[in-house]
């Protein structure tokens, strides 16, 4: 190896990164067994993202040794349900999923914690952990256009789809069956108090990829063993049920009982939908009372989230609460001493166009952006310089509108990435998924 010692660093490095774009990740490994120069810069990327599912704990403890517990950073932990049928999916279900699903929610997030709980004494920290849900009979429940993409981008995870060859857009077309894995009330399991808790993980992501919905209460106990929590972003399908109104799990009103950490610094909720799915639910009325096209959010959720921005430097909640909502509940002695970002959706405006965002960014400077024309009066932007004025002490300057043409809309994904957010309002990979998504139906009709 005296050619590759005698190389300037400037183009070894030039060499690493052109091996990561141009070679499959599987590659990485025989890279690392090159020379130990190779090694200690590959090991960091075969490291760094983690993926993971139940049968593997033992496998994944035994590789991943005390001196490679700080090269890990991003752990996804993948938990596979038992294989379903339609003559599985009665009524019965449709409150809640079944208990061997519960029970595999459970025993996968008490291995994975009793595997890291001491990784901090070695040196690893930072960690983010993705949990996801699904099964392998899941596409035979669910839209075949629907798409589903790594968190680091690395891959397209189309997981199992059923073998052979496939002419229908849907599956289970006319039945609820179809409907209850991705927009039933979800997973509930308790966690084991005996869990232990991790330090090393600082970040928790429930992504919309994820074929079920994890319960607030277990994602309440899921928090709870993460004591150096500072993120979370949590993106929950939307519910259709029966008396969707009357029963706030239904519009996530059990958000209110979050206890969250001391430590949170930033907080991202989306309440995710697909408009062709909605679509499909309402034109056939497969629910009965489902969910109008534009709803009244949980007033409880705005009351809860404006309370919770107190502490927190960034915050967006979008569709399961309404801005104002969140800032009727603000009162008028509360000082954000954190507080950076604020994103939050409001239906005020719904005659016009179905969602709005509105951003909060320091108070230095506002700014707009819709697909429709919008106009702030004058009265308005003296309300906002004399709050700035007071509050700040410095000048706030207004910037001029820009428009997007609505023909270049065509998904919330798209109008989120078209109004160039200052803020995350949910993860990059999820809107991606939502586009692709846009896209591949738009083809069929």
């Amino acid at each position: 190896m005296g050619d590759w010692d005698n190389t300037p660093f400037e183009l070894r490095l030039k060499i690493f990164k052109w091996l990561l774009e141009h070679y499959p990740r599987g590659n990485l490994t025989d890279y690392s067994l090159v020379c130990k120069q190779w090694q200690a810069f590959f090991e960091k990327e075969i490291y760094r993202h983690i993926t993971i599912t139940r049968p593997y704990f033992r496998t994944f403890h035994r590789v991943i040794g005390r001196h490679r517990r700080p090269l890990v950073k991003y752990i996804w932990l993948r938990i596979e349900l038992e294989r379903y049928d339609c003559d599985i999916c009665d009524y019965t279900i449709l409150n809640m999923g079944s208990q061997n699903d519960n029970d595999e929610l459970r025993r996968s997030i008490t291995g994975l914690f009793t595997i890291l709980r001491s990784w901090h004494e070695d040196g690893a920290s930072d960690i983010k952990l993705e949990i996801s849900i699904w099964s392998r009979s899941d596409f035979d429940h669910t839209f075949r256009e629907d798409v589903y993409i790594d968190s680091d981008f690395n891959l397209i995870c189309e997981l199992d789809r059923p073998e052979g060859p496939c002419d229908e857009t849907f599956r289970e077309m006319d039945g609820e069956n179809m409907w209850r894995r991705p927009y039933g009330l979800g997973l509930y399991p308790a966690i084991d108090r005996s869990v232990p808790r991790v330090q090393a993980i600082t970040a928790l992501l429930v992504r919309r990829q994820t074929r079920c919905v994890i319960g607030v209460p277990t994602i309440q106990q899921i928090i709870d063993k993460l004591p150096k929590l500072q993120e979370i972003f949590y993106e929950p399908r939307r519910k259709y049920y029966l008396v969707p109104h009357n029963d706030p799990v239904l519009g996530y009103g059990d958000l209110v009982t979050l206890k969250l950490p001391g430590t949170l610094r930033r907080v991202v909720i989306f309440e995710d939908f697909n408009e062709y799915h909605e679509r499909h639910i309402i034109s056939r009325d497969l629910w009965i009372q489902s969910q109008p096209r534009v709803r009244s959010p949980s007033p409880e959720v705005g009351i809860a989230m404006a309370h919770l921005s107190l502490s927190l430097e960034k915050l967006s909640v979008s569709y399961m609460t309404n801005a104002t909502q969140f800032f009727n509940a603000c009162k008028s002695h509360w000082v954000w001493y954190n507080l950076r970002e604020l994103a939050l959706t409001t239906n005020l405006m719904r005659s016009m166009t179905p969602e709005t965002f509105n951003l909060i960014d320091d108070w230095t400077a506002i700014s707009w952006a819709a697909t429709y024309r919008i106009r702030f009066t004058r009265e308005i932007v003296d309300q906002w310089t004399r709050v700035a004025a007071e509050v700040r002490r410095h000048n706030l300057e207004v910037f001029g509108g820009r428009m997007v043409d609505p023909q270049d809309v065509n998904s919330h994904a798209t109008a989120i990435q078209e109004l160039q957010l200052l803020c995350v309002v949910a993860h990059p990979a999820s809107l991606e998924e939502i586009r692709l998504e846009a896209i591949n139906y738009s083809l069929l009709n």
